[in-house]
């Protein structure tokens, strides 16, 4: 086939060479972005130079099979001056190409294209173009820049189909030429990993990993259903259960019922000494950190409308989510207060801390849900779901989670965000390596009581300075700034946000609120009205400065300003926990009744016993959906809440507490029970 043929094919098929035209006064400016006639230069492998070319003489005569292939790569669309520049073109009819004679069959690779100016000063209407292209450049990425889980807004996704017979590097050699083939003004670099490219493959569903996981699931639900039949046949002619003295199976089958299970969820009965308020804090930011984790995830959806989204990005409501350290630590100071509260209502009774014993609980409580979320990760997503974002989202979160220990054993912080298993468990391996030195503090405050706090604060004076040395080495950030490239979000958040020492100060802050509300009395708690007035501004001004003391970070002319980060990181984590732990004292002290009656409303009760699931299971439902995407859409603001995807996240996440969460709190309930009746034979 000659140059002549080609020409005339590429004309038929319409725009099959797809041509972005400006032209000036004194230059013009073309990219060609055709891989295929690329692919049969020099350089690239024999195999993929004989494959192309045989899908191009096929070509020439609109053989369906070959006019696939070509249809199948992305075409660049309109709304290129609104973000409209990740292109996927068709992967499952790029997949479904299958030549038997030839043994040709289609491959389909997901590129990455970074584009720069040289100077932008040589064309400054160039250079608004390319920042309209690329979102104003809300979040960049350059090329050389180590890869990230979090999403950019000027890197360009773009699929091509291609001959099974090339390999990633072929196609990236092929990209690269036909982008430089017209162009003297901009720097472009294509990245075509081998983790990129795809060929068909079988589900595997009843193999391996996804295999084990399925089962799993479904032998936990046999048992439940197993136990909710048998605790049915228990129960007498009114429904109530019959007294009657269970062997161990009989007990560990009770534990997976679904109606015994399900009546502890919904019951609402508490103790006298509960802080009922906490119920309610733990909906509002769970809800909080559900959208903002939303948001995220909305990134990574190719939008036809970018660079409108990227304008609400300069909102000053984006400050709720851009101090993102607020949303988490509110559960670090929830979770500090709990263990102090109760941990020293056990001392004041006389009992000694069995602190092995706690640690234990702890581990079973929170471990089963995580690694079934790593499991479903690891296993079954990339069988059950495939397409172009499975290549571009969840390929590492699979192949970070292939070390299953890390997870098991808390220990996947230390491999930082990006490298991290299941990285929204942050929160929680943070926490629990918090909860392990808990019993010591508490037992510290027990022993020396102000003393005792006082070297609390002493210490966390000491871990502030650390951290504002850190900052100031690194130039790391303590916020989400306009602007701010994943890589330095990504080594920001390794150091600071994944680093349990920087988490400390919430949760001791909390240890301390806890230690103080269990030891003093109901009349010493009360203040007086101008107490509370005081307390109210300076807890309503520590607040603001939580969310607003950044300053203007959100504008597109933010420039990063490492005092302004070394003063925000070290004061927001004292300022916001101060804050909580004001509404917390007036409304459980009685002092704030009306928000304390709204905060204690029953409905938060049921809902903070599924609060944790909600919070590991969300990811997976937004996994899938976001696994969906096969095209570039209009996006609006309010997809960020959908209803649907809410409904799925609460039966998933009720399902899982009910199989999981609750029946193991009651297996080690059986335990314990069992080992405490063996003990008490061996003393007889």
């Amino acid at each position: 086939m000659n140059l002549h043929q080609l020409n005339r094919v590429w004309s038929l098929l319409t725009n099959l060479s797809i041509i972005l035209l400006l032209t000036g006064t004194e230059a013009k400016w073309t990219i060609d972005v055709d891989v295929l006639p690329h692919l049969v230069t020099s350089g690239l492998s024999e195999t993929c130079r004989t494959e192309a070319k045989a899908l191009l003489d096929h070509l020439a005569r609109l053989d369906t099979w070959a006019v696939k292939i070509y249809d199948a790569s992305a075409k660049l669309g309109s709304g290129i001056l609104n973000g409209n520049i990740n292109q996927f073109g068709d992967y499952d009819q790029c997949l479904s190409v299958r030549h038997d004679q030839l043994g040709i069959s289609g491959q389909y690779c997901l590129a990455l294209i970074f584009v720069e100016l040289r100077n932008s000063g040589d064309d400054p209407n160039l250079a608004t173009v390319l920042d309209l292209a690329q979102s104003y450049q809300a979040m960049p990425s350059s090329f050389g820049d180590k890869a990230t889980i979090l999403p950019t807004f000027s890197t360009v996704s773009w699929g091509v189909c291609v001959p099974s017979g090339c390999s990633s590097s072929d196609v990236a050699m092929a990209l690269t030429a036909a982008l430089h083939s017209h162009n003297l003004t901009l720097d472009i670099h294509v990245e075509v990993d081998q983790d990129s490219c795809e060929v068909y493959r079988p589900r595997k569903l009843l193999q391996g990993g996804a295999f084990i996981t399925l089962s799993i699931i479904l032998s936990v639900f046999l048992i439940a259903v197993a136990g909710t039949f048998y605790e049915f046949s228990q129960l007498d002619k009114c429904g109530n259960a019959q007294k009657k003295n269970h062997n161990f199976i009989q007990k560990v089958m009770l534990a997976f019922s679904f109606r015994k299970n399900t009546m502890e969820l919904l019951n609402t009965h508490t103790q006298k000494d509960e802080i009922l308020c906490l119920h309610g804090i733990r909906f509002v930011f769970s809800v909080i950190i559900y959208v903002l984790h939303r948001a995220i995830f909305n990134m990574f959806w190719p939008a036809t409308n970018r660079t409108n989204t990227a304008q609400l990005l300069e909102s000053v409501w984006t400050m709720t989510f851009r101090s993102v350290w607020n949303n988490v630590d509110t559960f670090l100071v929830l979770s500090g207060l709990l263990t102090s509260y109760y941990t020293t209502r056990d001392l004041q009774a006389g009992r000694s801390l069995n602190i092995p014993a706690m640690y234990l609980r702890r581990y079973i409580k929170f471990t089963p849900i995580l690694m079934l979320a790593v499991f479903i990760i690891r296993n079954t997503i990339e069988e059950l779901r495939r397409g172009p974002q499975v290549i571009q989202v969840v390929k590492r979160h699979v192949q970070a989670c292939q070390n299953i220990w890390k997870p098991l054993f808390y220990l996947s912080n230390f491999d930082g965000i990006d490298q991290m298993c299941f990285p929204p468990a942050h929160h929680l391996m943070s926490d629990f390596y918090l909860y392990l030195g808990s019993p010591f503090l508490i037992l510290l405050l027990w022993k020396y009581r102000l003393r005792g706090a006082l070297y609390l604060v002493i210490a966390l004076g000491c871990i502030t300075a650390y951290k504002a040395v850190l900052i100031n080495s690194g130039h790391l950030a303590s916020f989400i700034y306009y602007g701010i490239q994943p890589t330095k979000m990504s080594e920001s958040a390794s150091r600071l946000y994944l680093n349990p020492l920087f988490r400390s100060m919430p949760y001791v802050v909390g240890i301390l609120l806890g230690f103080y509300l269990r030891i003093t009395p109901a009349r010493s708690a009360m203040l007086t009205r101008s107490q509370l007035i005081a307390g109210w501004l300076v807890a309503g001004l520590a607040a603001c400065y939580s969310f607003m003391g950044p300053g203007e970070v959100y504008l597109r002319s933010y420039q990063y300003d490492v005092v302004n980060s070394i003063v925000y990181g070290s004061l927001q984590p004292f300022t916001w926990s101060l804050a909580v732990s004001w509404v917390i004292y007036v409304c459980h002290t009685q002092q704030a009744e009306f928000l304390n009656r709204k905060l204690s409303w029953k409905g938060f009760i049921v809902f903070s016993r599924i609060s944790y699931a909600v919070y590991i299971m969300q990811f997976i439902v937004m996994f899938w959906n976001i696994l969906s995407a096969q095209a570039p859409q209009y996006i609006y603001i309010s997809q960020i809440i959908d209803l649907n995807e809410i409904f799925c996240i609460l039966v998933i996440s009720t399902l899982s507490t009910l199989l999981f969460l609750l029946p193991l709190k009651s297996l080690y309930e059986v335990f314990t029970e069992k080992e405490i009746s063996q003990g008490n034979k061996k003393e007889k």
